[in-house]
């Protein structure tokens, strides 16, 4: 079972079976060998950063500005999620993460990012791509951690009390 709820003290308090909090610890280093190599997987790290300005002397200079930054936050928040999972205490039937409040932003992006990461990995260009993996696909531990991920994004957000439609990226299935 997995959930996520906020406490009292406006920490999110995550629950999930160990194996699946086992599993997530070995996460991280994935993001992160995108974020410290770009040439080993430029289209996720692309869309990681996607263009921002149209005009090319703009964009130039933008990334001169603020690349190093933006990748740094990204790493940042890597370590966030890495830190909390490693200092969590792992149980076989049932686990608990304590996310601080002053980290959740942190968590909740390193989630999306990862998905970001996958999605583009696998070539996931529809929101129905769940419905279309065969068990016996040689990515299918990927296609997994993009489902639990999508699963436990969604519930990230719906424990911060804010109104939410269903869809992590804001679509809706009317």
């Amino acid at each position: 079972m997995l959930s996520v709820e906020r406490n009292s003290s406006g920490d999110f308090v995550l629950v999930m079976p160990g194996p699946a909090l086992a599993y997530l610890s070995g996460v991280p280093t994935r993001l992160r060998a995108v974020l410290r190599d770009p040439e080993g997987s430029r289209a996720a790290f692309d869309r990681l950063f996607p263009v921002t300005y149209k005009d090319k002397e703009y964009e130039e200079e933008h990334r001169k500005l603020m690349h190093e930054e933006l990748v740094q936050r990204k790493l940042d928040n890597v370590d966030a999620f890495d830190k909390l999972l490693k200092g969590s205490t792992v149980d076989f039937t049932e686990s608990e993460v304590i996310v601080p409040g002053n980290q959740f932003e942190a968590w909740l992006g390193f989630v999306n990012d990862m998905r970001l990461v996958l999605g583009t990995q696998l070539g996931v260009e529809k929101e129905d791509w769940e419905d279309e993996v065969p068990e016996d696909d040689p990515q299918a531990e990927s296609y997994f951690l993009l489902h639990f991920l999508s699963i436990l994004e969604e519930m990230l957000l719906r424990a911060t009390g804010l109104e939410f439609d269903g869809h992590p990226d804001g679509s809706s299935d009317q």
